[in-house]
């Protein structure tokens, strides 16, 4: 039980802040492409 727990709180260490990270850099991304778009028409 006290492995299965250790390597949870491993998991989510390693993956969670990733997660974020990704999300973060999509969001980024997207809001530099919508700007880019809108740049383009006007």
């Amino acid at each position: 039980m006290d492995k299965a727990i250790k390597y949870y709180s491993v998991v989510n260490m390693l993956f969670i802040p990733n997660f974020y990270i990704v999300s973060h850099i999509n969001t980024y991304v997207n809001t530099i492409n919508q700007m880019a778009f809108c740049h383009s028409f006007f």
